[in-house]
């Protein structure tokens, strides 16, 4: 999205420029970014990423940074050369913090993810890895809206699963995985209540069966 200009004749003594493509001005600007990346124009090498309108651009873009492995999780610091910081998991400390460690070996995230699809009645919990989580989003056996639910669900647990790590890390405060469930509910349902075009979505049913919650208009 972002080029150097192309050389011009008879313009030596001019510098080369940068050139945002994001919009027909060529000057980048946040709004026009998050523009762009809510109407799923990011280029992936990952076909299992879904780029749902529901979410909010700067989640979407977690997500891929996610599914790219470049997450700041403590392997991948270190890695990059950080020095001076633990390897272990910052909230059980079993194991290194990678990436599927941190969403779903440890202990709170595997707790979380069995809570989550008691909710929501489909099967989060049996993923390996977060690429398993990915592909759940490809389940044939579920409607469209159910797919869109089902990634909604499954986004809005990785961020705060994401947060809450944060916040134990920088604030030394943490959520209990009851509380956790409750923010994912509230936060999946703010999200598409505001940013759902065209479809509503009712709070009772949301509560208790997420996936048949939300019918278009």
């Amino acid at each position: 999205m972002v080029k150097r200009s192309e050389p011009l004749r008879g313009s030596i003594n001019k510098r080369d420029a940068w050139v945002w493509r994001g919009n027909e001005s060529g000057m980048f600007s946040t709004a026009s970014c998050r523009t762009w990346m809510s109407m799923g124009r990011i280029q992936t090498s990952s076909k299992s990423i879904s780029w749902l309108k529901w979410v909010p651009p700067n989640v979407l873009c977690f997500i891929w940074k996610l599914d790219l492995g470049r997450i700041p999780v403590a392997r991948n610091l270190i890695v990059r050369g950080v020095q001076d910081i633990p390897i272990s998991c910052s909230l059980c400390a079993r194991e290194p913090e990678d990436i599927d460690h941190l969403f779903i070996r440890c202990p709170t995230a595997e707790e979380i993810w069995r809570r989550v699809s008691w909710w929501a009645n489909i099967n989060l919990y049996q993923a390996k890895s977060v690429g398993d989580l990915m592909l759940i989003q490809q389940n044939n056996r579920l409607t469209k809206m159910q797919l869109k639910s089902t990634t909604l669900i499954i986004y809005t647990t990785i961020w705060l699963l994401w947060k809450n790590r944060n916040s134990w890390i920088f604030e030394k405060r943490r959520f209990s995985v009851i509380n956790m469930l409750e923010k994912i509910k509230t936060q999946a349902f703010v999200w598409v209540k505001n940013r759902g075009a065209k479809v509503i979505v009712d709070w009772e049913k949301w509560s208790s069966c997420p996936l048949n919650a939300i019918t278009s208009l």
